[in-house]
């Protein structure tokens, strides 16, 4: 199969761009094949409020949910409220509530909700109702890895238009550092009338300090038709911090500089400027009568090189858990650029797509 870039699209030896979305299907569904492992014993230990005990692998503590594998039950997420006491040989990395991360086995202490995290010849406590985020140290490659990827189809006979949206995102976690990779592709056609392709493709990496703090590096690829975008590379780094911190809700800011070197098709030529990106990421999360997972990006782009010229980018997501694995996600996206269009066109770009996904 040969890719090669024409007029500014990435195309197949076939040149139909909607190709690309089954391809990075495909390589989803390899990356998830190839990263399979097999699970470590299940012999950790879970003592509930009401007396009760459950053996089982401890998965980690995210979003209030304790994730555990367990023999017969599959896996199974605890209400980390309901949980009086765990224990483990394994080393998890435990976050509390200031940002701060101990690294070590885990062990109940004498009073209840009390977590002894053991390293070394030494050990700390933390209070159950201070800890937001328990991870597993694990060895494999394959284990620090989570993700997930959503498809979508929807076609209208009355007006003839087929829409077909395609979304992904894969976390690699280490002890200090976080690589994160987004991918976001929507293909809408007309059978009498003009096709559009939204694509956005980034990665990103996150350094972490203390208090909450982190620097990050991110290198992307843009392309929006609607708002004449042949393409556009992006080159950023800057600093953030994580403001709201909790097991049920958290606020990312950050700033910095971007590199933007652009195509557009009303323009010959490429436009490199430079641009302070100021960005914000809420997310909240509810699973008291069903597991529901909103999370709001915002992004404001003022030039620095261009007078007057300023973007903005915002994508949100509404996520619906239906089994442990399967999801459904409704998708509010939304774009504009100050940039006037020499035929005219649209400055601003606004949709909304649903999908059903798959979280590994």
């Amino acid at each position: 199969m040969i890719a090669a870039v024409e007029s500014g699209h990435l195309l197949l030896n076939n040149g139909h761009p909607v190709h690309l979305i089954r391809l990075s299907f495909l390589v989803t569904v390899l990356a998830c094949l190839s990263f399979a492992v097999n699970a470590r014993p299940k012999t950790d230990v879970i003592q509930f409020d009401n007396g009760d005990r459950l053996t089982g692998e401890i998965r980690g503590l995210n979003r209030g949910l304790l994730q555990v594998k367990t023999s017969h039950m599959g896996t199974v997420n605890i209400e980390w409220p309901s949980v009086m006491s765990i224990s483990s040989d394994i080393q998890f990395q435990v976050e509390n509530i200031q940002g701060e991360r101990i690294f070590g086995a885990v062990m109940p202490s004498v009073e209840p909700r009390i977590l002894q995290v053991a390293f070394g010849r030494g050990s700390q406590s933390e209070s159950f109702d201070n800890i937001v985020r328990i991870t597993p140290v694990e060895d494999t490659l394959g284990d620090r890895i989570k993700g997930g990827m959503s498809l979508g189809l929807n076609y209208s006979e009355a007006s003839a238009i087929s829409q077909l949206n395609f979304s992904g995102d894969i976390t690699y976690t280490a002890e200090i550092y976080r690589l994160t990779g987004n991918a976001s592709l929507y293909f809408s056609e007309v059978s009498e009338g003009t096709n559009t392709r939204r694509a956005d493709l980034s990665t990103a990496y996150q350094r972490l300090r203390d208090n909450r703090w982190f620097t990050w590096g991110s290198l992307g690829w843009q392309q929006n038709e609607e708002l004449g975008l042949q393409s556009r590379v992006l080159l950023g780094a800057g600093v953030g911090r994580d403001f709201f911190f909790s097991s049920q809700q958290t606020l990312s800011l950050t700033a910095g500089p971007l590199l933007s070197v652009e195509n557009f098709f009303d323009q010959p030529g490429q436009v490199t400027s430079g641009e302070l990106g100021l960005m914000g990421s809420y997310s909240k999360f509810k699973f008291n009568d069903s597991e529901l997972d909103l999370k709001v990006d915002l992004g404001l782009f003022p030039s620095i090189t261009e007078s007057g010229r300023w973007r903005a980018e915002l994508n949100s997501r509404l996520r619906y858990k239906l089994t442990d694995d399967l999801t459904w996600d409704l998708t509010l996206y939304g774009s504009r650029d100050s940039r006037e269009q020499a035929d005219g066109g649209s400055n601003s770009d606004v949709g909304v797509t649903n999908s059903l996904g798959y979280s590994f």
